[in-house]
């Protein structure tokens, strides 16, 4: 779209449907922002657990690195820390 080519009242009409636009993305954020605040908890709950299977089975740690559970626990834990500060 050629912006320099509108009248005066197209101009106003694509702003407004810019302002528009500019709200629902905003929205979006907001939407976007709770569910990662959320889902932290979450994130927190599944690394707890395997944590305690980890305690629990006394498994080596090598173990959780050769089944990829490691990088699921690392995973986890960069998402909790970076949703709780």
């Amino acid at each position: 779209m050629d912006i320099q080519s509108l009248s005066r009242s197209e101009l106003e009409e694509y702003a407004e449907q810019l302002e528009r636009e500019k709200d629902v993305l905003l929205e979006a954020v907001d939407l976007a922002e709770e569910h990662i605040r959320s889902s932290a908890g979450t994130h927190s709950e599944i690394l707890d657990k395997i944590q305690e299977v980890q305690r629990e089975t006394g498994a080596e740690p090598t173990h959780y690195d050769t089944t990829g559970v490691k990088e699921v626990m690392n995973e986890l834990e960069d998402m909790v820390d970076e949703h709780t500060e």
